[in-house]
């Protein structure tokens, strides 16, 4: 019992501590000058774009749609010209017009345009034209979407701009080294996005868009980088998908455990890579889970606390022990990888659960389970936590730590990251890898009495 309140504590101690921290930074919007800046105009004066507005909805109840349609072009150009100084002045604010607007084209330019919906979207443009700021029962779910590992939308769920990620995939094709296999591929993506952005239709083409950059350049959220850019290169570039690739990898998963089975004493080599190859099946395993079969983050996590548990309980039930020193026979060996599996599934679904609900960024969140990870450390040092409550503790955050100071690293920097690219992160998490992996093989030479000839 002592432990367990004691881990409890270490937990949300650090926990505590980051959201004062976390609160403290953010700045401040009670103060009477922030609420004077918030009872300004967002986005300036829209008295333009109200007046055209009033003239393509007056035109078209007058079933006059070709002049409609033509003044509403109007509208769309003025808006395009100020739409980086509007953007900028209130992301938020541009967004809801920009999607208001979007709605009203998509209306109107309809092959067999319906009176009704055109007259509801023009309204709808003109009550946010007049509060830029508000929200309605359209409003997306709060949460950036993304597409093949792509963010396509804003912090508030609306869609991006078709034109950005235009940009977006003309410069990664610009820097890509694609497949010629994947060339039409390619192609075909930018077609459909261009025309899906040519008719407004900023989803379909983002969606478009996304992932032809992913063909390109496999940017993706990662956990393990090594093993998951493989994964990526399976599920994107050779166009595996998700659940054939998780096939795969858990069949290659199969055989490195066959040969770590085998093994009689601790082989560095064999070791990491089943973990390297363990963590990218969990993660795995909750993708599909979350993507497929629509479970939620919520209940993933719940389900995968729960599997991880149990697996500990039978393990100490039968043998006794959870020490990893002590994983001397094949059964605990089982137990133990099987441990791992359901750590990595969820450290996946838990950190997962913490960037969509908070929001926090990559450094944020890296930050927040480092605390949580050192605080553990602490307890285990200073306080005397049970040694083997805090190893499993501590393995189920490294997953979620990792990966956000992986996607810090490797995320472009309009999307919070440093914009290194999967590639060169990669390659920075492959030599450490193998230059640890080395080392301890040296070391365990030198244990074993073995010298180089």
């Amino acid at each position: 019992m002592r432990n367990f309140l004691l881990s409890t504590v270490l937990i949300i101690v650090p926990v505590v501590v980051f959201a004062a921290g976390y609160a403290a930074l953010t700045p401040a919007t009670a103060t009477p000058q922030a609420a004077s800046a918030q009872a300004a105009p967002p986005l300036g004066d829209m008295s333009a774009f109200v007046a055209i507005t009033s003239d393509v909805q007056k035109r078209a109840s007058q079933n006059d749609l070709p002049n409609a349609q033509a003044r509403i072009t109007d509208l769309e150009t003025a808006w395009d010209e100020q739409a980086k100084a509007l953007r900028q002045a209130n992301a938020a604010a541009w967004g809801n017009v920009d999607e208001a607007i979007d709605n009203a084209l998509s209306a109107i330019r309809a092959k067999t345009p319906d009176p009704a919906k055109v007259d509801q979207t023009l309204t709808m443009l003109q009550e946010k034209l007049a509060n830029p700021s508000g929200s309605d029962g359209m409003k997306k779910n709060g949460t950036q979407v993304t597409v093949a590992g792509i963010v396509t939308t804003d912090a508030n769920g609306r869609a991006l701009p078709c034109e950005v990620m235009l940009d977006q995939f003309r410069t990664a094709r610009a820097a890509a080294h694609i497949l010629p296999a994947n060339v039409d591929r390619v192609d075909t993506l930018e077609v459909k996005g261009t025309e899906r952005c040519n008719a407004d239709d900023d989803t379909r083409a983002d969606d478009f868009f996304a992932q032809g950059i992913a063909l390109m350049s496999l940017i993706k959220l990662m956990a393990v980088t090594m093993g998951e850019t493989a994964a990526d290169f399976l599920a994107v570039n050779l166009g595996f998908g998700l659940t054939a690739t998780s096939l795969l990898m858990a069949a290659v998963l199969a055989v490195a455990l066959v040969f770590q089975f085998r093994q009689k004493r601790y082989v560095p080599a064999y070791y990491w890579l089943a973990v390297v190859l363990i963590s990218v099946v969990g993660t795995l395993v909750t993708d599909n889970l979350v993507d497929n079969f629509g479970v939620s983050l919520v209940t993933t996590t719940i389900f995968f606390t729960v599997a991880l548990a149990a697996t500990l309980a039978i393990w100490y039930a039968v043998e006794g022990t959870l020490s990893i020193h002590e994983v001397t026979t094949t059964r605990r060996e089982s137990f133990y990888w099987l441990a791992i599996l359901f750590t990595f599934a969820l450290g996946t679904a838990a950190g997962d659960l913490v960037a969509e609900h908070f929001a926090l960024g990559y450094m944020a969140s890296g930050i927040l389970f480092g605390m949580i990870i050192a605080s553990i450390t602490f307890g285990y040092f200073v306080l005397k936590l049970d040694g083997i409550l805090a190893f499993w503790l501590a393995y189920i955050l490294t997953r979620p730590l990792g990966a956000s100071f992986g996607d810090l690293l490797s995320q472009p920097v309009e999307y919070g990251g440093m914009g290194l690219g999967t590639t060169i992160t990669s390659v920075l998490f492959l030599a450490v890898i193998v230059g640890i992996v080395l080392y301890m093989t040296a070391q365990n030479s030198r244990r074993d009495g073995i010298t180089a000839a």
